[in-house]
Formats: C-alpha cells, structure tokens, sequence
C-alpha cells in the first residue's frame, strides 16, 4: 500500500446561503462529521469565513431563478478562488436550465450536470463539455436528488489549501487579484515567494522562477520552482499532459517533475508549479555559444525516445495531414520579395503536392519544439512547457527546433565585435545560411560546411546534428525537406510584434521554404506576382 498520512481536515464546514439546513440534509452531512449551518451574503464576502469552509449550498426557487443567478453573479468566482465545493440544488425545466445556462456562460464557471447537447457553443473556449471539468466547478443537483449523494460527493472531494494570507508575493503588484489567490494557496505554508519571470513561448501563458521560504522548524529557502499561470483550460490540458503523456514516456531527470499539491485552478485561471530545471541555459543561449552539439544528441537520442519510438506509419500524402499557412505579415512578404522570393500560395501548395513519398511517421511530439522549450545542464536535454503535446508527424517536431535555431537563435548570439553583430543581421547572415537550404537536407551527398571563423558557424553545427537525427524518421524521399519548408513557412506567418531584425529572419524564412522546395521538388515554374 502507498504511504497514507493522516493530515488535518481543516476545512469541513458546509454553508446553506440564505436558507436554513434542511434536518435532513443536516443529519446526512453530520454522520459524515460535517459540520454544517446557514450563512450570509456578508460572511461569504471574508476571507477568514471562507477559509473555514468546504463547501456551499445554493438553493433555487423554482418559479424565479433571479435570486440564484445573482448569487452566482455575486459568490461563484470568489467561492472557487478559495477552491469550495460550490452545490446549486435546482429544477431544471427548460426556461431555469435557459436561463442558467446564460449566467454561468456569461461568467465563464466551469460546472458540472448543466450542460447539454444543445448547448456546447456556449462553453466553448473555457472548459470541455463531455464529462466533469476539474474542480472546483459548480455543480447542479435537481431538488430530487438524495442528500446522500451530495453529502458523499464533498465528502469523496474535499476543499483544498485556501489562499494563505500570510504569503508575502514579491513583485505583488505584478499581479492581478485572482492570481495573487492561486498563488497564495500554492504556495500556502510558506513565508514569502519571490517570483522573477522567465523567458518563454508565445503562448499567453505567464512563466516565472520562484524562490520560496519556509518559516520554522526545519525551515528556510527551498529549492527553486517554475511557475506558470494561465487560463484555467489551458493549464489543465497541460497538467493532464504531464500526467498521461510526460511522466510515463519522458526521463525523470530530463523533464521537470510537478509538484502536484501546489497546482490548482479557480473559474478562469490555474497555476502549476514544478521543481525548476537549476543550473541550466536554453538550447537558444547554449547553441549560439556554440555548446549545443551533445545535447541536441541527448534530446533525441534520450529525452524524447520514448515519445518517438511509439511513431506509426501514416499512409495519407502529406496535403491531406497538414494546413498551409494562408496569410502572412505584409511586411515579411515585402521584405521576402525584396530578397528574392516570388512564390504565392498556389505555387507552394504545388509544390508541396509534388511529395507524394509515404508511410509518414506519426505519433506523440513535444507540439512546440523551439529552443528555449529545451534546457541545457551540461551535455543533458531537459524538455519543458508540454501545453501543446499532441500526436503529430516526428519530423515535423524535428524541424521546428531547426527553424526555431534559424529564426531566434541569432537573438543575442555572441559575435566578435559590434561591427560583425551588425554585418550578420542583413543580407550577409543570410548568405551564410541559405547553402543549407539549397540541398536535400537529410542526403547522403556532403553537406556544404561554412567557414569556421563564420558567426553561423554555430547554426551549421546544429543543422548537421538535427539533420543527422531526423533522417532515421524518414520513409520516403526528400521527407524532412517538405516538413522543414513547412515550418519555416508557418514562422514567417507568425504575426507576433517582432524586432525588425527578426521579422527580417522570417522573411527570410519564406525566402529559403522556397528555395528548399524548388531544390527538392523542381518540377513546377515559379508563379509571377503582382
């Protein structure tokens, strides 16, 4: 058996709002040594009330649901804040069910027993309508439902840590109130959090390294910890990726492990934390130093084997698997005709239809393989920021993290002096990467080397080595270079607020799927542009 440690139950008050406790409803809750009593709006508004609170019972009249929306209006966030068990005992006829379903909408509440069939649009973007989303969630029992299973359902889900008030946030203003809530109950126990953000994807999700200190007998600073907060579907699709697809298939020692207790969720938020990966740099920051060749070999050989080797044949042609970018930023398109590029968008879906060599290799992938989602300790490659993990083609992971080197490893990358920094922005950087793309990337003929004095001379390391690993996930001609054009192309259409030197890169990016594509697939003539 697993260790079972008996700890505290602080938490086992259960609130009728507004209403008395039904006697039966009492002496149910009670044999289950719930304590139980009837509150008010004015106590549910302090902190110190619903800290001592497990959960809450909303009740609705049957003829005027106007009463219980305003509750929900005014209590459901903040009750979910402090992760109670939120209990609304309701019928729901067709016009209470309309009605709520518009409130609980309009306040994005992620609920259980309300949705139906009908209704999936209006909970689209906050939470999955087939099945129970996590709690905390407001959960809807019709009047007939027996106090036994309401009273077992809190008693199988008790209420978690709340926000610990005592928590001294630093930099506290950074952060919305919501925020400081789930932050405060992860890290509930501790004296202070120091949170210093962190470099990440463009995701929207916020990711910080924090240092938390703990008061008292064997107290002090503990290890370091990565913190990410975003919204709450988000998050938990990338902690039930950890759950299911990280911790089974990746190395303990090449990932970051979660700390399961200090992960939580409101209505609209969530946080996770896990051990921070210490006395590391990003693959970015490693590869430009020019230090990146053994852990790009431990990335594939080790890090991400487990995921890798579950790849399947996918016999589909490559156009009927992947989406072609359609738009791209005016000012990449300028500058990419300014350096040479004339295709449009038929031309590439020609191109691309001429790779008609299959199996693919399909199966799970990191999804955002870029170099500063690979850490670097030593010669190990830890991978981080799962939120996008899904079952894809292997080379198309492999080539995001080229096209990711390509693109952003250049940013801040060590040069001679100020003059060569300078030099290696425009025209004469990409002189002394296109060579890469005018070849059959994953050949056996010799692959052009650049000049050891080059400051791309980086870049051409790291190709060879991804290259050297994307070739064994290939089953038919030319394979990588179609997945390689593709993501170079997807780059570029990326309409993030970019310098204008990297917006040159992506440009470029266009540029070279171009030329890669008319060096592999030939056989189809330039469309003119306008």
């Amino acid at each position: 058996m697993t260790i079972d440690r008996i700890l505290v139950r602080g938490r086992s008050k259960v609130a009728w709002l507004d209403t008395a406790v039904p006697e039966e409803a009492k002496a149910v809750f009670e044999k289950r040594e719930h304590a139980v009593e009837q509150c008010t709006a004015a106590q549910l508004a302090e902190p110190a009330y619903l800290a001592g609170i497990g959960a809450v019972v909303l009740t609705g009249n049957p003829t005027d649901s106007v009463p219980l929306r305003r509750q929900l209006t005014d209590h459901a966030r903040t009750l979910l804040a402090y992760d109670c068990r939120v209990i609304v005992i309701t019928a729901l006829d067709d016009a209470t069910r309309k009605s709520l379903i518009a409130t609980v909408g309009r306040l994005q509440l992620p609920n259980a027993r309300l949705v139906s069939t009908d209704d999936k649009e209006t909970f689209k973007g906050f939470q999955d309508p087939e099945g129970d989303p996590p709690l905390p969630h407001v959960r809807f029992y019709a009047p007939s439902t027996p106090w036994e299973t309401i009273a077992n359902f809190v008693a199988y889900h008790p209420a978690g840590k709340t926000p610990d008030p005592t928590v001294v946030i630093v930099p506290e203003d950074s952060f919305e109130e919501f925020d400081r809530l789930l932050l405060r109950r992860a890290f509930a126990g501790c004296a202070e959090v120091h949170l210093a953000p962190m470099e990440g994807g463009r995701s929207g999700a916020n990711v910080y390294r924090a240092q938390a200190r703990i008061d008292g007998f064997s107290g002090g600073w503990t290890q370091p910890y990565f913190v990410k907060t975003g919204k709450r579907k988000a998050i938990v699709k990338e902690f039930v990726n950890y759950e299911e697809k990280v911790d089974p298939y990746v190395p303990f020692h090449l990932g970051p492990n979660l700390l399961r207790d200090r992960c939580c969720l409101d209505a609209m938020r969530g946080v996770i934390v896990g051990d921070y990966v210490e006395e590391s740099e990003s693959l970015k920051q490693c590869a430009s130093g020019g230090r990146a060749a053994q852990a790009i070999a431990c990335l594939f050989d080790r890090t991400l084997r487990g995921w890798y080797r579950n790849s399947e044949p996918d016999n589909r042609l490559l156009m009927d698997i992947v989406y072609l970018p359609k738009d791209y930023p005016e000012a990449v398109i300028k500058t990419a005709r300014e350096i040479g590029a004339k295709f449009d968008s038929k031309a590439f879906t020609e191109h691309f239809a001429r790779c008609t060599d299959k199996p693919w290799l399909s199966g799970p992938v990191h999804g955002d393989l870029h170099a500063t989602n690979v850490r670097v300790r030593a010669t190990e490659a830890i991978v981080i920021d799962f939120g996008a993990h899904r079952d894809d083609l292997v080379l198309r992971d492999i080539a995001r993290l080229e096209v990711s080197l390509l693109v952003d490893g250049f940013e801040g990358a060590p040069y001679e002096n100020m003059m060569d920094r300078a030099k290696y922005k425009g025209k004469d950087w990409l002189e002394s990467v296109e060579k890469l793309y005018h070849v059959n990337p994953t050949a056996n003929d010799p692959r052009p080397h650049e000049d050891p004095k080059s400051p791309s001379y980086w870049f051409h390391t790291c190709v060879r080595q991804i290259r050297l690993h994307a070739r064994q996930f290939e089953r038919g001609r030319a394979q990588y270079a179609a997945a390689l054009a593709l993501e170079l192309l997807i780059k570029s259409s990326r309409d993030d607020e970019v310098l204008p030197f990297e917006s040159y890169r992506r440009a470029a990016a266009f540029y070279l799927a171009e030329q890669l594509l008319l060096s592999v697939f030939p056989a189809v003539a330039v469309a003119k542009t306008a």
